[in-house]
């Protein structure tokens, strides 16, 4: 048995609930600290001096609402229609303006975003995908575009190994 699948052995005799991380961190093999990256506190500084804020993908709006107090003229876009209604509830007594765009079938998705050739100050995105130029037609000149793309492609080597791994244990090869 190698190393991995002792690991993984070994996790399975450990009773789990809630976010109690205590059998690895008290091994010495996970440590937490503060996060050297953290999405709010990048863009925070940028929400002082922004006079148009564009927040793609808003889903709920949850995650703009938190910023608050917002920009004068804070836009929010979201295609996926279950969520504008939320988003529009939590973001409209705000001040906010949610609009709705159409989901793209495939790449290059959001490329036809409703909003004038330089217009915003500055565009935020947590996760949703976009098209690099119409971000450049509708972002000003010296403004800031600030985005934390994360998503299954992003770990796909470590999926690609757990994938093979759980094949593995199951075919008992």
């Amino acid at each position: 048995m190698d190393y991995f699948e002792q690991l993984v052995h070994e996790i399975d005799g450990f009773s789990f609930s809630g976010w109690d991380f205590s059998y690895i961190t008290e091994t010495g093999r996970m440590q937490e600290g503060p996060v050297k990256w953290n999405y709010y506190s990048r863009i925070r500084p940028y929400l002082y001096t922004a006079e148009r804020l564009l927040d793609l993908g808003t889903g709920g709006g949850e995650r703009l609402a938190a910023f608050s107090p917002l920009p004068g003229e804070t836009y929010a876009t979201e295609g996926y229609k279950p969520n504008v209604e939320i988003a529009k509830r939590n973001l409209e007594p705000l001040g906010v303006t949610v609009v709705e765009v159409d989901g793209d079938e495939g790449p290059p998705y959001n490329s036809n975003l409703p909003f004038d050739d330089n217009f915003f100050d500055l565009i935020t995105d947590r996760h949703e995908a976009y098209c690099p130029q119409e971000i450049y037609r509708i972002l000003k000149d010296d403004a800031h575009f600030i985005t934390q793309q994360v998503g299954s492609l992003s770990i796909a080597n470590l999926i690609q190994l757990f994938d093979s791994k759980t094949l593995k244990f199951q075919t008992g090869t």
